[in-house]
């Protein structure tokens, strides 16, 4: 008898609490859910908090959930709001820095995972959302080194890497590729070919009914972090539903598929690890030229192309059963 895999539902309270600093850092996804594919982390900054300039070997991206924040990739300084988005990429050297008056909000990738065991070995374990979120010893900074070496980071680039050109995808609020798929529109922060093929991240405006059909990856490895709204997720006899700060993990070969079953437009951001699979999207779905046009549905000739589509993409198609 062949093992059914089902995705992992977190809710907004869920998941591993850590005290990075003093601040409250939630990781939701680590190695050992994505495979070693990906790591991805919530975490709240105060004002003024920022990193030492470093650089590391894995991709790096951070989507700015509230608050405002001063980003520094090499020889270069760019100012991010809530909404906007930035991949690093392996190597380059960079920080950031919590600006304004508010605490900011930040969801963080790693790709491949290995940053989450950095944190979780650094950091102190919490109980929850409520804390208590104890500082460490900022001393601890400088013996730091070694020990974030044996995880790929350099926490004493040379000052000739703030030097360097550029080496960062930057996606405004609002900006990015825009492709009406299945019902739903895409708009893709950052693709396959920006993050060595590490992964692909795009955010999902789904309407009231909206939604794939029941389906199988046998290749990536996919995460979805609710925005706003509520869509309800399912898997065999699985059903659960899901607000703003829910996250779900679909591991491979795991049957799945989700609907909006409330009266609001929901929001989420997809990721899929490697990445790749967002030419399925450009390949089936109808590219928007004007953002604020109506969700455009799925046209016959759209669905067959899907089904043929879809196996050279790695993906099975299941026939709904009801949902």
């Amino acid at each position: 008898m062949s093992t059914v895999i089902r995705p992992v539902a977190l809710q907004p309270a869920e998941g591993r609490w850590l005290s990075w600093f003093g601040n409250p850092l939630r990781y939701v996804a680590t190695a050992e859910d994505t495979g070693g594919t990906y790591c991805l982390s919530w975490g709240q900054t105060t004002p003024g908090d920022s990193p030492p300039f470093h650089r590391h070997s894995f991709e790096e991206g951070f989507y700015v959930l509230r608050g405002e924040y001063e980003f520094r990739c090499g020889n270069q300084s760019v100012h991010l709001r809530q909404g906007d988005f930035i991949n690093i990429r392996g190597g380059a050297s960079h920080s950031l820095k919590c600006i304004g008056n508010e605490a900011g909000e930040l969801l963080v990738i790693a790709a491949p995972a290995g940053f989450d065991r950095f944190q979780m070995e650094i950091g102190k374990p919490a109980n929850g959302p409520d804390g208590p979120f104890e500082p460490q010893d900022r001393a601890l900074l400088g013996s730091m080194n070694e020990f974030a070496a044996g995880f790929g980071i350099d926490l004493a680039p040379p000052a000739s890497a703030r030097d360097e050109s550029r080496n960062a995808t930057i996606r405004r609020a609002g900006e990015g590729l825009v492709i009406d798929a299945g019902g739903d529109r895409y708009r893709f922060l950052v693709e396959a070919d920006e993050t060595s093929g590490k992964y692909a991240l795009w955010h999902a405006t789904v309407p009231t009914g909206g939604g794939p059909p029941p389906h199988i990856h046998s290749r990536e490895e996919e995460g979805f972090y609710i925005i706003d709204g509520e869509v309800t997720f399912y898997s065999d006899d699985l059903a659960v539903r899901l607000t703003a700060g829910s996250y779900v993990q679909v591991k491979k070969h795991s049957l799945h598929w989700f609907r909006n079953e409330s009266e609001q437009t929901a929001h989420m951001l997809v990721l899929v690890a490697p990445g790749g699979m967002e030419q399925m999207f450009r390949a089936t779905g109808s590219l928007v030229r004007d953002p604020v046009t109506t969700i455009g549905q799925m046209t016959d000739e759209q669905k067959s192309a899907l089904l043929r589509l879809a196996p050279e993409f790695g993906i099975q198609i299941i026939p709904p059963k009801g949902h």
